[in-house]
């Protein structure tokens, strides 16, 4: 049956997607020892209008995963920061960890800014730059488009 015909009000492959909400998927980047450095991906994020970057910490000898949504509107560039709250008691000590990576990205480069690392006890708080071993190592990068 011809899109056109197939009740979703649009003529093309593109306007019936976008006219019943469906996004195509498409990896720009993979790896899955994941990567604390720059990054280049296989097209620009201006053609999509979410970026999903996949990331891992490891730290307190723990795995730990997560991804954040960008929401983009055709633009070259996107501002962001990966942001991690860890809390539990280690040492006898109650503590909650906040794990902090800026990244940029323009065009089809990913650049990462300062790392930080807040640790909170009961009775102190401290800042600090994130060891290298806890960066945070983003591992898959995808956009969705209509």
């Amino acid at each position: 049956m011809p899109i056109g015909k197939g009740g979703t009000g649009g003529t093309t492959e593109t306007q019936a997607r976008t006219n019943l909400g469906v996004m195509t998927a498409i990896e720009l980047y993979y790896n899955a020892s994941g990567n604390s450095g720059t990054i280049t991906l296989s097209s620009s994020i201006a053609n999509y209008q979410i970026i999903e970057i996949f990331y891992m910490l490891y730290t307190l000898s723990a795995d730990w995963h997560h991804s954040i949504k960008l929401y983009n509107k055709g633009a070259s560039e996107i501002v962001s920061s990966l942001v991690n709250a860890i809390g539990g008691t280690y040492s006898s000590n109650s503590r909650l960890k906040l794990y902090g990576s800026n990244l940029g990205i323009t065009v089809n480069t990913l650049t990462r800014g300062a790392n930080t690392m807040s640790n909170i006890t009961g009775t102190n708080t401290t800042v600090a730059q994130v060891p290298s071993t806890d960066i945070p190592k983003i591992y898959r990068i995808v956009g969705y488009t209509y």
